[in-house]
């Protein structure tokens, strides 16, 4: 069926009922040929997996309307929640984002993750132990990267959004990630953890930090300073769920977390694409030329 000529236009009457397609665990109750045109502009995130997998396909019609919906239809518009001061607004494919320049430049996007990917974050078992932390992530144990022989299908999504989107956020951060890896940690901090104030290394091109979750009520923000002193000011990114920071890598960026009080866990995403040419660790990272999920 040609999906394109039978889109209804404007004024025109109901068509027949078609069928419900479940995509990327969101239903798109598609009822009449004038509903699918009201849903097209929410394509959800394209999934390195079989349409089989992404969509319920019961008839050859379905899957020809899944492919058609694949293929056809453009990017969400993704959640977004307030930002927390004034700043300069800028255009996103990830939701609302801010640029900053104090206490040095960095942006702010809420909403990063489309909600597919942010559940299945969120949602992941990780068995890591901060007990023996120094101020550095290298001392906690049971560190999660997701990585060709660690990653599950439920995490698909998260590999599939950087992937994907890697073009939109060189373009949106304005960061050249061309020959880079994909380098992704799932993290569970608990009162233990902590960071001392330091600055990236330069084979980062550009580190996100994503606030996922926290059982606690106060703010488990990240600290961004000008330089390690112990009595230097910092300037506190205030936590709140699917909220990034973003920044690339550069002299001076100085960024941490105190050492504070808080119950439960506090699980964050990071995710880094760095030189490929110059990473060594390379049991973390997710080759982006080589490897589908």
């Amino acid at each position: 069926m040609n999906f394109d000529a039978a889109l209804p236009r404007a004024g025109t009457q109901h068509y027949p009922p078609l069928i419900e397609v479940n995509y990327c665990a969101h239903v798109l109750a598609v009822d009449t040929l004038e509903r699918l045109g009201s849903v097209i502009g929410q394509r959800p995130l394209l999934l390195p997996l079989p349409l089989e997998r992404a969509f319920e396909i019961n008839t050859p019609f379905d899957f020809e309307l899944a492919q058609w919906l694949y293929h056809r239809t453009p990017p969400p518009p993704l959640h977004a929640t307030s930002s927390v001061c004034t700043a300069q607004d800028l255009t996103s494919d990830y939701g609302r984002t801010r640029a900053y320049d104090r206490p040095w430049p960095h942006f702010v996007t809420d909403g990063f993750l489309p909600r597919i990917a942010y559940d299945a974050a969120a949602r992941h078992a990780i068995a890591s132990d901060n007990a023996d932390c120094d101020g550095t992530r290298t001392t906690v144990a049971g560190r999660f990267f997701l990585t060709p022989t660690t990653a599950t299908p439920e995490l698909a999504p998260i590999i599939a959004f950087f992937r994907d989107g890697r073009d939109a956020l060189a373009r949106d951060y304005g960061v050249d990630l061309t020959d880079t890896y994909l380098r992704i940690e799932l993290a569970a901090d608990t009162e233990e953890f902590w960071q001392v104030p330091h600055i990236d290394t330069k084979e980062k091109r550009i580190t996100i930090i994503v606030f996922l979750t926290s059982d606690h009520p106060g703010d488990l923000g990240t600290d961004l300073g000008t330089s390690n002193a112990t009595d230097a000011q910092r300037t506190r990114v205030p936590w709140a769920e699917n909220r990034a920071l973003v920044f690339r890598t550069a002299t001076g960026r100085w960024h941490s977390f105190t050492k504070r009080s808080f119950v439960g866990v506090r699980r964050v995403l990071l995710a880094n694409f760095v030189e490929a040419a110059n990473w060594r660790s390379l049991d973390q990272v997710w080759d982006l030329d080589a490897v589908d999920v």
